[in-house]
């Protein structure tokens, strides 16, 4: 194989394990109330806890958790400046990083092993494996274990082609951190210095040459007799050389791991070099049925290494107490070992995880390629060449690191992801068997390759009820939904509909065959059939326990809205969980009805807004991403904005810059708006051109992490939020710089540093009553503290009569100050019950209490006193 052809397969291979991992990140913050699988939650908690010290993560489970995940979040967190929950997506990202690096290692020990073609056919088969893309999308500790692990036996390999200190070195540090992350390599280490060792004894062993005339029978143990020869031959210094590379191997990964149990050995008195999961899953999974494993253990000590010891003690207690049933589920377990998951499970997991059933049933079907892929690795581990460099010593420890796999699970339990860090190392085996299947069959010809067939068709009958017939089901399920979707783009809607419910019928978790039924459905006019059918897609998903799907929510609003039923729609659209709402917006965009000339941000906007995020039914707002779109239509020359930054005020207002495109239009930038770091202001920016039709508008604004500013209500990453928006004609009073929408600007004095920029809110009101006004402020250094707010209503004479004066925005500095950023400084005039009606004049300003300064002064307009 070409370098050119085998570059283009490494690409491909890369371009399917990215494609089957990037499009199912799971994106949301993880906060009470986010799905959590398996033991996320330890991982979260345990970042949480590292920064402060807090210990109280080993004691609240009934063991430790290895330190390695939670400190590789909270590195992923600390560099992207967020919070641990919000660094999910990024630690997610940084995993499929790993995996592709994992396919190029694999590949290149598959490479070094048999040649290109089987590094390729390896790399191909890595790419498609459900289980790795499985763990890929969870805060889990698989990946980074399978990395290191991976990493380590290839630097040993590569040791054994081209012999360097620098590899034992980097792979025992590899090892090292792989035990960081979880616990089962650490029986596995004094292999690999065996292997290093042993390699190390074979490149200087003085050659000795063979007897002659030696019996067949005899060979072995004449060879073996050379070799003890040889090694009582060797030289003191020779024998160094020999184990230099295995104690360096060992002491490297010592050193890594010597933090974490000198610190464990400090808090407990126990020796934990890694976790206490071991002891935990021994106790456990030999425990008699009824017996509360996790109480138990807490109930015996505060202290993790004496629960270890009593978890040890009590598990091989009940070991002893029934050897023949133990026997029987090692036996058991040990045959689970090498099967496929059960499809229901697989299925169930995959659904769960990404909140799509469809999805679920497409890589559940993955769950066959599991047969052939461990089928063809063991047949080449007992069959395949060993002529390349290092490729004996990687054989031998591979068929340990096999009973050493099996025996593992017989003793404790069978999850499919606890083969894969060992599956991806046979993985190189699969790979030359389907790159060399003419070599292959000549070997299987033999005696010992007849047996080894005889034996994996028996297993493969076996493992059969694992996954059959929902298997096949689901397949034929999948076959009619695809079939009745192109049937339905060929204008057979009636066939269509027969094989979604047909798909149903077979699966009734398919909710996507629902969802597709009812919009068939709602195309012949049948309304009530449609809307049953997408409420069942919705009481589906509440009774396997997933949120509710987007694209059922967004057919049902579709045709709610189409029978005029706004609340139904609306109580769907706020049930929407972040995600959902995510995928719902961006299937609902430009058909969720059509827009208006203004929209109410909150109420019943789906599909009219993308890259907003729900607050609650109690708030006629959203908050949006750092961007998003919305769509209005009519007729005006603005665009306006009821905007709130949401800052604290230790963080400025984000610069907010709009964008519009009109129907058949490019996308034309119109302005940069300053929103207040806190409270609502209409901001509007004028249109390229007036609108008469439909307008897009895209927003943009500086990303913001409450949490990181311990607001714990809303950890998402945000941008700004918005309660209406809508187009308006001219003219308007909108102030230049910040693009404030102004009921009454100011006409200020000349030469003030502190500008009043105007006035929002209706200036009328009656005798006796409390006129509510908004002033806004700007200045270029934050005015004095003390400084004061005062409102003067003049009447014709130029007499006051009404005035109010307050510390100017309640006496509160904005840190850090921004020039451009208004002030908003809420007011409230009290009018004498004995004024007259009429127009007065209204004027505003500001003063320094203590040294009597004025700050500024501006003319307001008119405040207009109704008759009662």
């Amino acid at each position: 194989m070409t370098v050119t052809r085998y570059v283009l397969g490494l690409m491909l291979a890369l371009a399917l394990l990215l494609g089957l991992r990037l499009p199912f990140l799971r994106c949301e913050p993880f906060i009470p109330g986010t799905p959590l699988l398996f033991d996320e939650k330890d991982y979260i908690r345990g970042a949480k806890a590292m920064p402060v010290g807090d210990t109280s993560v080993d004691t609240n489970e009934a063991w430790i958790r290895a330190p390695g995940t939670s400190w590789a979040l909270l590195t992923v967190a600390r560099l992207r400046g967020v919070p641990v929950e919000l660094a999910g997506c990024d630690f997610q990202r940084a995993q499929v990083g790993l995996w592709a690096v994992m396919l190029l290692l694999v590949a290149a020990i598959a490479g070094m092993l048999f040649g290109r073609g089987a590094a390729l056919a390896t790399a191909l088969l890595f790419a498609i494996t459900p289980i790795p893309a499985a763990v890929t999308l969870m805060l889990h500790a698989d990946t980074l274990f399978c990395a290191a692990q991976v990493a380590a036996v290839w630097a040993l390999l590569v040791y054994a082609r081209r012999p360097h200190l620098a590899w034992p070195v980097a792979a025992g540090v590899l090892a090292g951190l792989a035990a960081l992350v979880r616990s089962p390599i650490l029986p596995l280490l004094p292999l690999l210095a065996l292997w290093v060792t042993l390699d190390s004894w074979r490149r200087l062993r003085p050659p000795v040459a063979p007897p002659e005339r030696a019996k067949p029978r005899w060979r072995a143990v004449r060879a073996l007799g050379r070799e003890l020869r040889a090694a009582r031959a060797l030289t003191l210094r020779q024998a160094l050389r020999v184990l230099l590379p295995g104690i360096l191997l060992l002491a490297c990964a010592a050193a890594v791991l010597a933090p974490w149990t000198i610190r464990n050995y400090r808090l407990y008195g126990g020796f934990i070099p890694s976790d206490t999961t071991g002891a935990v899953n021994l106790l456990d999974n030999n425990a008699p049925k009824g017996y509360s494993t996790f109480n138990r253990i807490r109930a015996a000590s505060d202290n993790p290494a004496e629960r270890q010891r009593f978890a040890t003690s009590q598990a091989l207690a009940f070991i002893r107490a029934d050897l023949p049933g133990f026997a029987r589920k090692v036996a058991y377990a040990s045959w689970l070992a090498w099967s496929p998951d059960s499809f229901r499970r697989t299925w169930d997991f995959w659904t769960a995880l990404t909140e799509r059933p469809l999805v679920g049933a497409l890589f559940a079907q993955f769950t066959v390629l599991l047969w052939p892929t461990i089928a063809l690795a063991m047949l080449g581990l007992l069959f395949a060449p060993h002529a390349a460099a290092g490729a004996r010593g990687y054989r031998a420890v591979m068929l340990v690191v096999v009973l050493y796999y099996t025996l593992t699970i017989g003793v404790t339990h069978f999850e499919e992801r606890y083969r894969m860090p060992f599956l991806l190392l046979w993985m190189p085996y699969a790979g030359w068997c389907l790159a060399h299947p003419r070599a292959l069959i000549v070997r299987l010809r033999r005696p010992a390759g007849a047996i080894a067939v005889v034996v994996a068709v028996a297993l493969a009958i076996s493992y059969a009820p694992q996954i059959w017939p929902l298997q096949w089901e689901n397949a034929r399920a999948l076959a009619l939904h695809a079939r009745g979707l192109l049937r339905a783009q060929s204008g057979d809607i009636a066939g269509g509909l027969g094989d979604q419910r047909a798909a149903a019928e077979l699966q009734p978790d398919l909710l996507e065959a629902y969802v597709v039924a009812g919009d068939l459905l709602a195309q012949q006019d049948d309304q009530a059939g449609a809307e049953q059918a997408l409420r069942a897609a919705l009481a589906g998903a509440q009774a396997v326990k997933l949120r509710p799907p987007a694209d059922a929510t967004v057919a049902l609003q579709r045709l709610l809205r189409a029978q005029g039923r706004l609340d139904d729609s609306a109580n769907l659209d706020s049930d929407l969980s972040l995600p959902a709402r995510r995928r719902a917006e961006a299937l609902a965009w430009r058909r969720g009805g059509a827009p208006g000339p203004s929209l109410r941000l909150g109420a019943d906007d789906l599909g009219l807004v993308r890259g907003f995020y729900s607050v609650d039914r109690q708030h006629a707002f959203r908050w949006s991403a750092p961007q998003a779109q919305l769509l209005l239509a009519g007729q005006g020359d603005y665009v306006c904005l009821s905007v709130n930054a949401g800052r604290p005020p230790d963080v400025p207002a984000p610069l907010v810059t709009l964008a519009a495109r009109t129907s058949g239009q490019a996308q034309v930038e119109i302005g940069q708006l300053h929103p207040p770091r806190n409270g609502w202001a209409w901001l509007c920016a004028r249109l390229p051109a007036p609108a008469d039709g439909e307008v897009e508008i895209t927003l943009s604004a500086t990303a913001y992490n409450p949490l990181a500013h311990g607001a714990l209500s809303d950890p998402r990453d945000l941008g700004v939020n918005l309660q209406e928006a809508a187009l308006r004609s001219g003219p308007l009073a909108i102030d230049g710089a910040s693009g404030l929408l102004l009921d009454q600007p100011a006409t200020a004095e000349p030469a003030q540093a502190l500008q009043l920029i105007g006035i929002s809110g209706a200036a009328r009101g009656r005798p006796g009553e409390q006129v509510p006004l908004t002033i806004w402020w700007r200045d270029a250094q934050p005015p004095p503290a003390g400084a004061f707010t005062f409102l003067h209503v003049l009447d014709a004479g130029g007499q006051t009569v009404a005035s109010y004066n307050a510390p100017l925005a309640g006496d509160r500095r904005p840190q850090p100050w921004v020039a451009d950023e208004p002030l908003l400084d809420y007011a409230t005039i009290p009018l004498p019950a004995t004024l007259a009606p009429g127009r007065y004049r209204l004027i505003g300003g500001a003063f320094d209490p203590a040294s009597g300064a004025q700050l500024a002064k501006a003319e307001l307009g008119e405040l207009l006193v109704e008759g009662k």
